[in-house]
């Protein structure tokens, strides 16, 4: 997961997450004044460490569930990778704050007190989670302002940074299909039962028989969208007059290509057979793609892109000290037995 995506979870789980709790360690009121870790000379409390593993613990569950604990992940146990996690959030923390600094960003007076509303919420609806995992609103509070100060710093980030033209191009001459729509009617004629299995031949040439009429009466002039609502055997259309608006890759190629060769207005000259049976269609509305919007979707991704990248940078390189508290903090849970 990204970095920068990581903190912003990670304090929504806060305030929405579930609880999880165990008896792995031991906590005395003398660990929770000690420092966790040294982060480019930012200490880190033991009550903020466990904020973040805490946080970790949440999203790991929510991805995985409680029974995660249990398992290895590419090697390593999920309890390390955990920690791990909530140290990497720690660091984004620290290096967020740092970059705020340098580039004058603060967070408001009304963001501050949003803040400490959602942190205060949490200890009403779960003040078990405060009391367990021995980390305070004031805790809640910090991890959630450096969470918003580094969705403000990597908006900085990517402020001033810009794709060029010709990667701006390649990527809406690549993938122009995929943002156009076309709005096409159908009648369906199945060649297959309720299990998707072919009927028999005999039945398939009555079948047939039915389609060739069907678009012969089409082709004729009477209303395609009214014959779908007697005919029609797709439960998806039939009572919308047949009528589908849809991408690149979302029907059966053979439906797709031609809704989208057809001319708008006219009905595809020959019955299309695909795995369900035979279809009449008739293109209604063609929208190509907006190049505008695929412009701006790029800019915004390639500077999201960038800033993570910048951001991921900072965190690689900054200067850790783990103390010895870090190797005894554990994530705490409940183990499950699994039936």
């Amino acid at each position: 997961m990204k970095k920068h995506v990581m903190v912003c979870l990670l304090g929504l789980v806060i305030i929405f997450g579930l609880v999880g709790c165990g008896d792995d360690e031991e906590v005395t009121p003398q660990q929770s004044e000690e420092i966790v870790a040294i982060i480019n000379g930012t200490e880190i409390s033991a009550p903020l460490f466990r904020t973040y593993l805490w946080s970790a613990q949440q999203f790991f569950e929510m991805l995985s569930g409680p029974t995660v604990w249990e398992l290895d992940i590419e090697g390593q146990s999920a309890k390390d990778l955990a920690k791990e996690r909530a140290l990497e959030s720690a660091i984004l923390g620290v290096v967020a704050e740092e970059k705020a600094k340098e580039y004058n960003i603060a967070v408001s007076d009304q963001e501050r007190e949003t803040i400490k509303a959602q942190a205060l919420d949490f200890e009403v609806k779960s003040p078990g989670v405060l009391q367990e995992h021995k980390f305070t609103v004031a805790d809640i509070e910090q991890l959630l302002l450096l969470a918003d100060l580094s969705t403000k710093v990597q908006a900085k980030m990517g402020e001033n940074y810009m794709p060029s033209e010709e990667d701006i191009k390649k990527f809406i001459d690549e993938n122009k299909q995929f943002y156009e729509t076309v709005t096409s009617r159908h009648i369906l004629i199945k060649t297959t039962d309720d299990n998707n299995q072919p009927l028999p031949e005999d039945i398939i040439i009555e079948k047939k028989a039915l389609a060739d009429e069907l678009l012969q009466r089409v082709k004729d002039g009477e209303d395609i969208g009214i014959l779908a609502a007697e005919y029609s055997e797709d439960p998806g259309s039939a009572m919308n007059n047949g009528e589908y608006t849809f991408g690149r890759g979302q029907m059966v190629s053979e439906f797709e290509q031609a809704s989208f060769d057809g001319i708008p207005g006219e009905v595809w000259p020959e019955l299309v057979e695909t795995d369900f049976g035979y279809h009449i269609i008739e293109t209604i509305d063609y929208t190509p793609a907006d190049e505008q919007q695929m412009r701006d979707l790029f800019i915004a991704d390639a500077k999201a892109a960038f800033s993570n990248s910048e951001m991921t940078s900072l965190i690689k390189n900054a200067v850790v000290e783990k103390t010895p508290l870090y190797n005894e903090i554990q994530v705490r849970y409940t183990p499950i037995e699994v039936q």
